[in-house]
């Protein structure tokens, strides 16, 4: 039946981990199947047969039937990518104990969920009772158990799901009518006019990647000289170049690149289009919801042809927020971009169950808040809750309406944040309601609290404990020794709605949690995010304060890391001050090092400060210098050490950055502060030129001197 439907199905084999192999093993012998792919470490040694160390390798194979070891541990982002690679009329197999028993088994992925100081023991069973509890739920799956009889599926269990309807002759490479349109409509940006983007969505196994492949390959044999393909990881991207490389005959590859005679198809990580001026005919940006609107937006600025895609529910990250957090930026910057959605599936027919059963078992299909709610959100009338999370998994439409809201709002979600949102042991859950809705979430996580042996062996740098980011980052990168003593929480996620957003939900959430932590041991509390000038004042009007900025940016995110905290004990008051002392002794400096890519926005962000920093102080040596400089016409270079004193003063007040208009803020920031080159500064800024440059540099900082001129003795 499987067969002739292009459906694919689960059977469950629950008992003894012998007795499973056993009954795995005889099912692939009756199966006579080409290649099964086995999760876990018992596959026995059999022709095509494919373990789990090697899992990730297979991701872009097909497979007739799909062995899951649970004994090995469950693993759901690996389930869900899995999951795809079993082509129509394909079986999935899943081996583990009674389903009535999965809530309490001894997992061995709760060693990856137990944070110190709990052990595995600590870690809860929610997540797979919840999957057992939806197993149970679907008539059509075969749970074959130890000891009992095979049961009977009744005919109309899979009667449920809809035949195929055969899809009309389709010409060789496209799959289906609609990748076929998708493919014309990628050619067409690369060929059309500019700043047009096309944004592509899909479910998985919809051929969206080998779509991308497609239109590469013709682009490429119509003499187009250079395309560029992004993702978060280059593996990501490996069906691509596949399918490419399948229609170019002759074609070489090597280390993310396909060339054929004097085009080539290229991958570059996200944050290194930004870094470098890549001249591309056109750039392809795959699991576009997987990386931060921010920087999208800057491809957008940069690159005048560009293909969006995204899988809607996908283990990637989903896209079913990344409509509504991009579309704006869209509309702003290429208001004459098109969407295009991929709906026939390729590997598999329509109303797929096992498709379906992945959604539903791992909430890929949950739905936030109602629009019509979301929108309506009155401030007012919110009500604060920290939510138990065994009540929690009782009520599945608000556990539904959390987890999509986190996917909606953060492009790194995944299906194993699920698990652990549902049983990590140091994990607190806090939300805002409206009219029963869930509007807003944050996830905490309590950190620190080390003994004074391990706390000294992480400030050296020879223990890293999991789990522990700020307690970890204050001792090592801010030298901070006795930093690991405290206890600390620390902002995992914050979400708020997308049509709830600019109505000061996330502030009061975090005004309510930080009331209802006043009572508690906690001494400091803070978040690590990718820096951005607006997330930085997010976090400054809530009452944090930088402390540190990582060194490089991110490979996935292309930004830098940024920690914020914000005292709630007279110790943690008197490390933080400690901390931001440091910081601001630094963070000048280190701009003409390892910080000379910030944006010029993102640097007075996080300038801004009321503590009384050595450099805010210049002497009348420094003030007579700066003077010479604006009303002479002595030179920058040899002034260079009062000016930057006098542009660290400006930038950390905040009454005087609104002084700064067009593109003042950048030259101080970019010469002065960054000590980047004219050359460098003429060329990022377009001034026309090095006399441009010097002329507007002197009014600038003349523009400064007068409106410090009363106060300079």
């Amino acid at each position: 039946m499987a067969a002739k439907s292009r459906h694919r199905y689960l059977t469950v084999f629950a008992g003894e981990p012998r007795w499973c192999y056993a009954q795995a093993q005889e099912s692939m012998d009756l199966l006579k199947s080409t290649g099964v792919l086995w999760i876990g470490q018992h596959a026995p040694d059999v022709g095509n047969t494919y373990t789990a160390s090697r899992a990730q390798h297979y991701l872009g194979m097909e497979f007739q039937a799909v062995v899951f070891d649970v004994y090995n541990g469950f693993d759901p982002d690996l389930f869900a990518a899995i999951a795809g690679t079993i082509k129509a009329g394909g079986l999935m197999i899943l081996l583990g104990p009674a389903l009535e028993q999965w809530e309490a088994f001894d997992d061995p992925q709760k060693k990856r969920l137990a944070i110190w100081p709990y052990q595995s023991a600590d870690v809860g069973g929610r997540f797979l009772g919840l999957f057992a509890q939806t197993l149970r739920q679907e008539a059509w799956v075969v749970v074959i158990e130890q000891n009992r009889p095979i049961p009977v599926v009744q005919e109309s269990a899979w009667q449920t799901f809809p035949p195929e309807q055969l899809p009309s002759e389709i010409n060789f490479p496209y799959r289906s009518e609609d990748q076929q349109l998708v493919v014309q409509a990628i050619m067409h940006v690369a060929s059309g006019h500019r700043h047009r983007p096309l944004v592509i969505t899909s479910d998985r196994g919809r051929g969206k990647s080998a779509a991308l492949g497609i239109a590469a390959a013709q682009l490429l044999q119509q003499g187009v000289k250079t395309i560029v393909v992004t993702a978060p990881r280059r593996d990501a991207v490996a069906p691509v170049f596949d399918c490419a490389q399948s229609l170019l005959p002759g074609a070489q590859r090597l280390k993310g690149k396909l060339r054929r005679e004097q085009t080539h198809l290229m991958f570059v990580p996200p944050d290194d289009l930004l870094r470098r001026d890549y001249r591309c005919n056109l750039l392809l940006v795959d699991e576009a919801a997987a990386i931060p609107v921010a920087l999208l937006e800057q491809y957008l600025k940069r690159y005048a042809r560009i293909v969006f895609s995204t899988t809607i529910h996908g283990y990637e990250g989903t896209g079913r927020g990344f409509a509504l957090r991009f579309q704006n930026k869209l509309d702003h910057h290429t208001p004459g971009w098109r969407s295009m959605a991929l709906e026939t599936p390729i590997r598999w027919a329509k109303h797929d169950p096992l498709e379906a059963l992945v959604f539903k078992a791992l909430l890929l299909d949950a739905d936030a808040a109602p629009d019509e709610v979301a929108k309506q959100v009155v401030l007012s009338q919110c009500y604060f809750e920290k939510l138990d999370r065994d009540a929690l998994l009782n009520d599945q439409q608000a556990l539904r309406q959390l987890f999509a809201l986190l996917t909606m709002a953060h492009y790194q979600t995944q299906p194993a944040d699920l698990r652990y949102l549902l049983d990590a042991r140091n994990l607190h859950i806090y939300v805002l309601r409206y009219s029963g809705s869930i509007v807003a979430a944050a996830l905490l996580e309590e950190e620190g609290r080390f003994d004074s042996e391990l706390a000294v062996k992480v400030y050296a740098n020879e223990r890293r404990v999991r789990g522990h980011l700020l307690a970890q980052s204050l001792a090592t990168y801010v030298g901070l020794k006795h930093a690991p003593r405290l206890k600390y929480v620390r902002v995992m996620r914050i979400a708020v709605h997308p049509l709830s957003q600019q109505k000061g939900l996330g502030k009061i959430l975090l005004h309510n949690i930080e009331s209802s932590l006043a009572s508690s041991d906690i001494d400091l509390w803070g978040a690590s995010f990718g820096a951005t000038p607006e997330l930085i004042r997010f976090w400054r009007k809530a009452g944090f304060s930088p402390i540190h900025v990582g060194l490089g940016r991110n490979a996935a995110s292309g930004m830098h890391s940024a920690l914020v905290l914000k005292a709630l004990s007279d110790s943690g008051a008197v490390l933080l001050r400690e901390a931001q002392l440091k910081f601001l002794q630094h963070f000048p400096v280190m701009l003409s090092e390892s910080y000379k890519d910030l944006q010029p926005l993102l640097v007075k962000e996080l300038f801004e400060t009321e503590l009384d920093a050595p450099w805010r102080k210049l002497s009348e040596s420094d003030w007579a210098d700066i003077k010479s400089y604006v009303s002479t016409s002595r030179a920058y270079e040899v002034n260079s050490v009062p000016i930057w004193k006098l542009v660290c003063l400006c930038l950390a007040d905040k009454f005087c950055a609104p002084e700064l208009v067009g593109n003042e803020l950048t030259i101080l920031v970019t010469k002065v502060l960054q000590r980047k080159s004219w050359k460098e500064l003429v060329h990022g800024i377009g001034l026309g030129g090095q006399k441009i440059a010097t002329q507007t540099m002197r009014q600038t900082v003349k523009k400064l001197y007068d409106y410090y001129a009363s106060k300079i003795p």
